[in-house]
Parts: C-alpha cells; structure tokens; sequence
C-alpha cells in the first residue's frame, strides 16, 4: 500500500486538497553489472504553475548522478551508479517526491530497486556493455554513455561488429581502456557474447594537449596548403617545427609560452617537397628543402641557425648540393650522427634515365661522399626516390642507414659498411604510395610503410646488418567501414626507443594513436588522439618527436573544407 505523508505545520496532507496525486518510478526494477548504470524516470501530477524534486535514499556504493528537480510537468531522469567493488545483490532504495507551490510543500514517497548482476548472470545476446570509471562520456554506435549524456551504455550488435568507442574527458582527463583485451584501443570486435570496456578518467596525470594555437603563418581568409611538416626537440628540448605552407618554407621553435618564428621563409623560389629538420651538436637548427627551378627542375638547398638569432646561414656556400644542370634533386633528408656528422641525402634524376640516391656528409666548409660510393648502387633506368636516414648503434660509432623508394613500388635499406651494403631483400614490396619513415632502433633500423588504401594494418620491420626482421606484431586494427591509415610517421630521437604514430580512419572516424618501442613490444602512449570532429576531416600528414625527459610531441596537418573551400591546419601537441 502507498503511502502518502505530508509535512506538518507547513501543508495539508496532498490527498486532501488534490495538488499532489502520486509519485511513479518508470521502471521499478534495474538489473546492471557493476560499474553499470542504472537509469530510473519519475513522474508525478502537479499543478502547472509548481515545481518539483526528487530525494535518493544515499547508500554506500552507489553514485547518484543526474538533476533532481524539473518543472512540475516534466519527468525527472536519475541514475544510480554501482561501484565497480559493489557487490552482487538486490538494493533498496526509498525515494521521496517534493512538489512546490506558492508555499505549500507536498511529499509522496515509494520504492525503487537495483539488482547488481553477477558477471556470469548476464543475457547471451552479443553486445557491448560500456563502463566508465571518473567522469566523462563515451560514444559509440547505440552507445551514449557518461557525462551530459543519455546514459545508453549497452547496445546489442551482430557478432563480427567492429565498434569505434570514443572517450571524451569533461571535468577529467581519460587516461585509458580496459576490460576486455579488445577494447585497449578502443576498436572491438564484437563475439558471440557480451564483450565489457570501461573508460577511465582521472585527474592530473599525463595526456595529449594542444601546444598553443595553430602554426600556420597565412591566415584562414587566405587558405593553406601544407604538405610537408617535421618536429624535432631543440638543443633545450624544446620542439621545433618545420613545414610548407603554400610553396613556403618556416620553422618556429616553442618557447615554452608561445610558438616563435624563426625568421621568414627559407626558400627564394617555390618550395616542392617537406623540410627535413635536425639539431646539431650546440644547438644549431639545420634545415633542408627542396626548391624549383622552374625549366631545370628542382634543387636542394640546406641552411644552419646558431641559438639565440634569426638569421639563418646558407650551406654549401649558399650554392644547391646538386650541380648538374641536367640532373634535377628532390626530397632532401638531413640527420647529424655522432660525434657531430652532419649528412644529407637526396633524389636525383639522371640524364640517361632513371634516379639515384646520394648521400654526403660535412667535411669542414666541403661536402663529400658518406660512404666510398656518393649512394646505394643501382642498376639501368631504375628510380630511387624519398630517402630517409638514421643512425644506429653506438654513439661514438654509429651505422649510417639510408632507405628509399624503389621503382616506386619497394622499399630498400642500406647500411655504410665503408661502402653501401643493400639488404638482399626489400623492407616492403606492393606499395601502392611513397609514404614510409625510417629511424633509429635498439637493434637495428626502423622502417614502416603506409599499406594499401582499404587495409588498416601495417608493419613496423627492424634491419640489421642486411637482416630483414618484424617489430612486433602488426599495428593498426584491420575491419570496420572503409578502414584506412592516412598518415605514418616514426620518431627520429630518444636514441634506441623509438617512436611511432598513425593516423587511422575508419566508420569515418579519425583517430591518431602514438606508441613507444621499447624491451622488445609496442606501448602506448596515452590515449588516441581525435584531431577533428566533422566528417571528410583529417589529419594528412604527421610527425612524432619523442625526449628523453618524458616530454613527448606530435605535429599534426589536419585538412578540412570551410565554405567548400580545402584547408588545412597546422597543430602542435604536448604529451607531459
């Protein structure tokens, strides 16, 4: 029987003179898991012009969340939020309903109940079942779950589903997946039972955030084309930042309040390819780029820039390291090895056909041959594109390793052995783009390539002493809506560790995920980045750039069409 109480010395009983008429709980009953919410609709008959509220019996191992009060004919929604440790078991709790008006109160009262599941208990239908641990919110097809949301947090799917989650921090910071092994990624696979993720939000701790505003120098009413960007740390551990906007070459540094430019642009004619960006020894910025020269192709320039100026300094005497009018150079690579080598490598095209890679090093004022050879051998009109360097090993005696493009279809990797030792087999074979990174390994260089549109799964593969070998299993995750890695990039610092970053599309959602290599296995580190929220956004190109001091960065070009306009945006993050 219910029971209906009214407040004495403030109000009649309700029944007596027909404000209040009863207080219902839609549903009743709840049965959730632990750490599942538990969502409950009241409603009750009022006058137009009162408001009302609802009271929770408080009980240990329960969070309430929701609002509690709402205009008289509105329903209130509140939800009871099991503890992860709460356990299994039927719970009571009475609830009390307070209608206001003028200044009569009003009260009717009744009973809700939450039955916290044993795991094993569970319905067999196959689905996802979303937990969250803090506060934030989690979205995923059927699944509306956590802070501000509908608290839609289990949706049944066909076994096979792949299902993109996605974690929002609101007043903290997500931090990671866990659960089912599936879900560390937040990409799952769903089986033939119920597979159960729970995202955690934590204050403090460490996460991606955007380093200042966008780099971009031409402003938006004008547009950018990037196409070419690179991120190291300075000689303070600081990042730097080169790039090409709109045939224009800029670096800045980060001054730890503000993005700084370091003079204006580089380049005299229009720039053609990315920069390539290293720190020499001292604390000297060294930046190569390649420039057209209109009816003679294209040449490679480079130029220094001592700490503390913005003034930089022409190499090679301000002459292009190619010569030969007849021979046009692209796609330059600059790395500085130990003690102090500083090397450059390009492309260069051959008047009887074809291309080769050469590779010099810093000789005094004089730029000479890296190895016995001036590049890896090649053979007829075969080509040799895009070359990456990295040295590997010792410091005080480092292997100079060069890998390239081949043919347009392969990538090939040489290590100095006096002269240039080509592994007997490629790194990869079947590319269907040039878009591949090298770095330094613990045991060897490391080398990735973009795999082909429509698969989400690559390979990161080590070479030593002309040995092809695997780095762990494949990264990426395959499956999904037209699955796609649209950007790759490895680290170029933190000597022996590595690091890698993708961007991976896929239900048309972009994510970028970042991972350390150390003691044999891929780690993450920290969790995916979102770099836009509107459909046919993306991030097209990226670099990572790891430090020692824990203090890691991430260079994003991320394009998106404004007005039916393409453009693009030049973003730095932090991880610290």
């Amino acid at each position: 029987m219910k029971r209906y109480l009214c407040l004495a010395g403030l109000m009649s009983c309700s029944l007596c003179n027909g404000t209040w008429s009863w207080l219902v709980a839609e549903p009743g009953v709840r049965s959730v898991l632990p750490g599942e919410t538990a969502q409950f609709t009241f409603r009750g008959a009022c006058n137009t012009d009162s408001s009302w509220a609802v009271e929770l019996e408080p009980r240990e191992g329960f969070q309430q969340l929701g609002t509690p009060s709402a205009p008289c004919a509105e329903p209130i929604v509140m939800n009871l939020l099991p503890a992860s440790t709460t356990a299994p078991g039927e719970y009571v709790f009475g609830v009390r309903g307070v209608t206001h008006s003028g200044h009569d109160s009003h009260v009717d009262t009744t009973e809700i109940r939450v039955i916290v599941l044993e795991p094993t208990s569970v319905g067999t239908r196959p689905g996802l079942d979303v937990t969250i641990s803090g506060v934030g919110k989690v979205t995923a097809d059927g699944i509306d779950c956590g802070a501000g949301s509908s608290n839609d947090c289990s949706n049944d799917f066909e076994p096979g589903t792949r299902v993109t989650l996605t974690a929002t921090g609101t007043e903290q910071r997500f931090t990671q997946w866990s659960g089912h092994p599936d879900c560390e990624d937040g990409e799952v696979v769903i089986g033939t039972g119920r597979t159960r993720c729970t995202a955690t939000f934590s204050i403090g701790g460490q996460m991606w955030r955007a380093l200042g505003p966008p780099l971009n120098v031409f402003p938006a009413s004008v547009g950018s084309d990037i196409s070419g960007i690179t991120i190291e740390p300075g000689g303070d551990g600081l990042p730097v930042a080169a790039w090409r906007e709109n045939g224009e070459v800029h670096v800045a540094r980060w001054s730890g309040a503000a993005w700084v430019a370091l003079g204006g642009k580089l380049n005299d004619g229009p720039a053609v390819s990315a920069p390539s960006l290293t720190t020499e020894t001292g604390g000297n910025l060294v930046v190569a780029w390649e420039e057209n020269a209109g009816a003679d192709g294209s040449n490679v320039y480079a130029a220094r820039l001592p700490p503390s100026t913005t003034t930089w300094e022409r190499l090679n005497g301000g002459d292009p390291f190619d010569t030969t009018v007849a021979e046009s150079a692209s796609a330059p690579c600059v790395r500085l090895g130990y003690p102090g080598e500083l090397v450059i490598a390009w492309s260069e095209t051959l008047a009887a056909g074809g291309s080769r890679i050469v590779v010099k090093k810093s000789m005094g004022n004089s730029w000479v041959n890296a190895a016995t050879d001036e590049g890896p051998p090649r053979s007829g009109t075969e080509t040799a594109t895009s070359p990456r360097l990295a040295f590997v090993g010792p410091r005080l005696t480092p292997t100079l390793t060069v890998a390239w493009v081949q043919n347009g279809t392969s990538v090939r990797v040489a290590e100095r052995q006096g002269a240039w030792l080509t592994s007997p087999t490629p790194a990869f074979t079947g590319l269907t783009s040039a878009g591949f990174d090298l770095a330094t390994g613990s045991d060897g260089a490391m080398v990735t390539a973009l795999p082909p549109i429509g698969m989400a799964q690559f390979q990161v593969k080590q070479v030593n002493t002309g040995l092809v070998s695997n780095a762990g299993p494949p990264r990426g995750t395959a499956g999904g809506s037209d699955p796609m890695v649209r950007a790759i990039a490895l680290s170029h610092v933190n000597g022996g560790s590595p690091g890698l970053a993708w961007s991976y599309r896929v239900n048309d959602v972009e994510r970028v995920f970042v991972e350390l290599w150390s003691a044999g296995t891929w780690s993450p580190i920290g969790g995916p980045v979102t770099p836009v929220a509107r459909a046919g956004d993306g991030a097209v190109a990226l670099q990572v750039a790891l430090t020692d001091s824990g203090s890691h960065y991430l260079l994003l070009a991320v394009s998106s069409f404004v007005n039916g306009t393409p453009d693009m945006t030049l973003t730095a993050l932090e991880f610290k």
